[in-house]
């Protein structure tokens, strides 16, 4: 099971180019049905609090130890109680017909979307846009239309 949850998890932030199988399919249309808002903010900050241990950037914030083990403790329960309770049928039949990888490729867009809710905040999209305002208009208009 730890190797099936860490292929999951590590999916979820792993883009790949690979088509998922019809079970896979089925297992993604029911992990987004079946989660709300709620959790939907635990797997953003999940994904942020993972982000923010990479060591180029974990400076910029200062999540403590247990805040980040109460996100991941958190967001385990939420997946172990969406693949055996909320999906379980989808979940079992992924599992059987295609494997680990299955499992990875429903939770890829599962985190796909997750990333989207925090992409697509005002605040977020507010603060990427300031980065027009360092652009040298004349050096880019070199480049033509």
């Amino acid at each position: 099971m730890k190797r099936i949850l860490s292929a999951i998890l590590l999916t979820c932030l792993l883009s790949s180019n690979a088509l998922s199988g019809p079970f896979s399919d089925d297992l993604s249309r029911c992990l987004l049905k079946k989660t709300n808002d709620t959790d939907k903010v635990l797997l953003m900050q999940w994904i942020f609090v993972a982000i923010s241990k990479h060591p180029d950037v974990n400076n910029f914030t200062s999540i403590s130890k247990k805040e980040s083990n109460l996100v991941s403790k958190n967001t385990a329960l939420l997946i172990q109680d969406l693949v055996v309770n909320r999906c379980h049928d989808e979940a079992k039949q992924a599992l059987k017909y295609e494997g680990d990888k299955a499992w990875g490729d429903s939770f890829k867009l599962f985190g796909e979307v997750a990333m989207s809710g925090l992409m697509k905040n005002s605040k977020v999209e507010a603060y990427m846009n300031e980065m027009d305002n360092y652009f040298d208009k004349n050096k880019l208009s070199t480049l033509g239309n």
